[in-house]
């Protein structure tokens, strides 16, 4: 028989039971790295793992992979490029937020998921360790965890185009803050002396990299002890 009408043939009345185990092995996935998926029902005893076959098969696996929506296809509420793919990360990203009290030092930064399917929003940079990728910006507690408390996953270029996109992205992220109480840190694709003046309106501290070319700045020079310094007029 066809490895296609194995597959059909296990893709009917799928349990909330099935799916949850689904999504478990899914994330166990993650944790235990091996190049292929079906090579984790395999007879070899190098790649066999016994809790993974008897929790589903590998054609049940499959076929559920293969029909799995996140969203109804004919919803217009989650409509754009990361349609199939809102709704669940609306879920995890409240739930995330509804979880843990972040504390005063927070972190802004990218996150890359390894993607070599097709997709829009994938990016290609031959210059980065991973070449293939989707990004994602989020803000996590900074030091004693990296819990992940908010995020947002880059849909790729449009026709509108934002200006500044750090900073439209950095104050969506922050808006749920306390201004008051929270210290942000952020790399130099954040830091601007317009998104650092905002965000001292707002009542945030704020610490970041700087690039030298940054539009604003004022202009840089290195002293003798080799170091970048500001020229104030």
């Amino acid at each position: 028989m066809k490895r296609e009408s194995l597959l059909f043939n296990y893709i009917y009345d799928v349990t909330e039971e099935e799916i949850k185990k689904y999504i478990g092995l899914s994330i166990l996935f993650g944790l235990v790295h091996i190049s292929q998926i079906r090579n984790y029902w395999s007879s070899n005893l190098l790649y066999h793992n016994s809790v993974i076959s008897s929790t589903m098969s590998r054609y049940r696996y499959e076929g559920i992979s293969k029909i799995l929506h996140l969203s109804p296809p004919s919803s217009s509420q989650w409509a754009g490029r990361l349609s199939k793919l809102s709704p669940i990360a609306e879920i995890l990203c409240q739930n995330c937020k509804r979880n843990y009290e972040l504390g005063r030092e927070i972190s802004i930064d990218e996150s890359i998921i390894k993607y070599k399917g097709h997709h829009i929003s994938k990016q290609y940079i031959s210059t980065k360790p991973i070449k293939m990728r989707i990004q994602g910006i989020c803000i996590v507690r900074f030091k004693k965890t990296r819990y992940l408390w908010n995020y947002e996953i880059y849909p790729g270029k449009s026709a509108k185009i934002e200006n500044n996109i750090a900073k439209a992205v950095t104050l969506r992220l922050i808006e749920e803050l306390r201004s008051n109480w929270h210290h942000i840190y952020c790399g130099d694709w954040y830091s601007s002396p317009e998104l650092f003046r905002i965000l001292t309106n707002q009542g945030f501290g704020a610490t970041g990299a700087v690039r030298k070319n940054r539009k604003g700045l004022p202009k840089f020079q290195i002293n003798k002890m080799n170091r970048l310094v500001f020229l104030f007029q």
